[in-house]
């Protein structure tokens, strides 16, 4: 596979993991549960750098609240619900499995 599509269908399933939670936060080690339930291969400080892809400048899908260097809390905003609806323009960077 290729390994844009592969970060891309990864991020898409952070997404839709803090969605399961929406409008709650989720930590990032439930987050790695979750993925690495799903067979993803990834490691905690991975996990984290595509947190910080999706809360960045442009993309805004995710709030992103850091406790420390143990805790970082994830929490779906209204952009990310719409991206994973469908309603807004689908990002090269995020794919969301329909």
């Amino acid at each position: 596979m290729d390994p844009h599509i592969a970060t891309a269908a990864l991020r898409g399933m952070v997404l839709q993991a803090l969605n399961l939670e929406y409008p709650n936060r989720l930590a990032d080690e439930a987050i790695l549960a979750m993925l690495q339930g799903a067979g993803y291969d990834i490691a905690r400080f991975d996990l984290r750098r595509h947190l910080e892809y999706l809360a960045g400048p442009g993309k805004e899908y995710i709030a992103l609240r850091k406790l420390g260097r143990d805790m970082w809390l994830g929490k779906l905003t209204p952009k990310g619900k719409d991206l994973l609806a469908g309603v807004i323009r689908e990002d090269p960077g995020v794919k969301i499995a329909r």
